[in-house]
Formats: C-alpha cells, structure tokens, sequence
C-alpha cells in the first residue's frame, strides 16, 4: 500500500480529495487499517450520520495477488450497532 486517499465530501466549495502517505498505518490493510483509522480519528460517541463520523474502505494486503479470494473491508462507527458492519464480505 503506497497512499491512502481520503475524500471531504462536506468540504467548503464542493468536495476535496486528498491523497497522503500511510503514516503510522503503513504495513496494514483490510480489517487492520479500517479499525485503526475509526479508532484514531472517530469519537466513540459521534452520531452515525454526524460530521465526524467516517466511513473507511480498505481492500487486504494480498488483494491483486493471484490466488487469492478478494476480500474488502470498510467500518464505521454507530454507538447503538444493530448490525456488524465490519464482519461484512463484499
């Protein structure tokens, strides 16, 4: 994984892309970097519609290799969690 792009869809003047280095999250992918990004960025207690609130998609670190079933990951956080979203296979 060389970048990560992250998309401000409220941003003032329409929506902002913006494209940045792993950082502390370099080496991760799939369920490890979805958990790590809501858990560093998302108040636990946000409105699942709310502002702060993220939605993440990440594909695994073997995804594109050959022989490997494609798997993709996203999370967000919702306080009252009716459904596990995170467990969900695309």
């Amino acid at each position: 994984m060389g970048r990560i792009l992250r998309i401000d869809t409220g941003a003032e003047g329409g929506i902002r892309a913006l494209e940045q280095p792993p950082g502390g999250s370099a080496g991760l992918g799939g369920r490890a970097l979805t958990s790590t990004i809501v858990s560093e960025e998302v108040p636990p207690l946000c409105h699942p519609l709310g502002r702060e609130n993220k939605l993440v998609f990440a594909a695994g670190l073997l995804g594109g290799t050959t022989g490997v079933m494609f798997t993709f990951d996203f999370s967000e956080e919702e306080p009252d969690k009716v459904f596990d979203w995170s467990s969900c296979r695309l």
